[in-house]
């Protein structure tokens, strides 16, 4: 189970859900949201309250909905290897 940090958590739900993931990726997304949460601790504590701040924030959740779909669309002709 991904753990979130309890002064974090409101933040950082919504790295926590996706729906239509095969159950074969289920391992691989979990590791993978585990890093990214891991890294907005890194950037919600260490970063100071501006507009940038919030804008590295909103991209990293941004990479990390490609990244989950990249894993669940592995093998379909959405997702191929170029």
């Amino acid at each position: 189970m991904i753990e979130l940090p309890k002064e974090h958590k409101e933040r950082l739900k919504c790295m926590m859900y996706h729906t239509n993931i095969p159950i074969v990726s289920l391992t691989e997304i979990e590791t993978l949201r585990q890093r990214y949460v891991d890294l907005a601790v890194d950037i919600l504590d260490s970063l100071p309250e501006c507009r940038s701040k919030s804008l590295a924030l909103t991209h990293l959740e941004e990479s990390l909905t490609r990244a989950v779909q990249a894993l669940a669309l592995t093998g379909e002709p959405d997702c191929v290897e170029v």
